[in-house]
């Protein structure tokens, strides 16, 4: 069972969704990374139970509405990091400039290691969250 955002009375309210109630579609891939699925997600019918909780209860359901989307937008970024780390080491390993391949100048190592301090800060955040 999950909750639907609706509105009622000119706010939101929540409703208790039956998985069987939502229609679940795979779309084409987002964000230029053919690994990652996108989902459009509709409710079938306006079956289940509404309620209007109070502000601290509705601050809860929001805040792990939140919290959830945050993991999933870091965990794109986790993903693009990680492939450009990859893609970068690849190139730096086979380009050559003065005479020896840029994985060795000093510049390149120090834009490397900007990548790897941004991934561990987002798996930092990310440990934070859960």
């Amino acid at each position: 069972m999950g909750v639907w955002p609706v509105w009622l009375d000119d706010q939101i309210a929540w409703r208790y969704v039956e998985r069987k109630d939502l229609d679940v579609t795979a779309g084409n891939a987002q964000h230029g990374f053919d690994e990652l699925a996108g989902f459009v997600v509709r409710q079938l019918s306006t079956a289940g139970k509404t309620i209007k909780p109070g502000p601290d209860a509705s601050r809860a359901i929001y805040a792990k509405t939140f919290k959830l989307d945050v993991l999933g937008l870091l965990s794109i970024g986790a993903g693009a990091l990680d492939r450009g780390q990859a893609l970068a080491r690849d190139f730096a390993g086979i380009r050559k400039q003065g005479g020896k391949v840029i994985a060795e100048h000093p510049a390149v190592q120090h834009m490397q290691s900007d990548i790897e301090i941004a991934r561990h800060s987002v798996d930092s955040i990310s440990s934070s969250l859960v």
